[in-house]
């Protein structure tokens, strides 16, 4: 069964990493991100007693997120979630469910 809409209560953008070439071909360091597609989904922080127990300092980095299936989502894109971009790190989807759940992480910008 798929997701309610009332669940699903913030805005995502799906975003592709486009590589610059650089001089003599070379792929540049900098890299820019060229939009996808706009979903609804629900952003939800890794908290709790366990992110404590385990001392993950770093759990406000990890986000789940779920959505409805969407055949742009795959492992190699990336999402834009309020201005932060995170990189996916799992992703487990059912299309017969029209689910994806999204475990990813924040992107640190240099």
């Amino acid at each position: 069964m798929a997701y309610s809409s009332g669940f699903l209560n913030s805005r995502i953008q799906v975003m592709q990493k486009i590589q610059k070439k650089g001089a003599m071909g070379v792929n540049s360091a900098q890299a820019s991100y060229e939009p996808v597609c706009c979903l609804w989904a629900n952003v939800a922080w890794s908290k709790g007693i366990k992110s404590m127990r385990e001392g993950a300092l770093d759990a406000y980095d990890t986000v789940m997120i779920r959505t409805r299936w969407a055949p742009e989502l795959t492992r190699d894109k990336f999402i834009e979630h309020e201005g932060t971009m995170y990189q996916i790190m799992s992703l487990k989807g059912d299309r017969r469910a029209n689910e994806i759940q999204i475990v990813a992480t924040e992107i640190i910008k240099q």
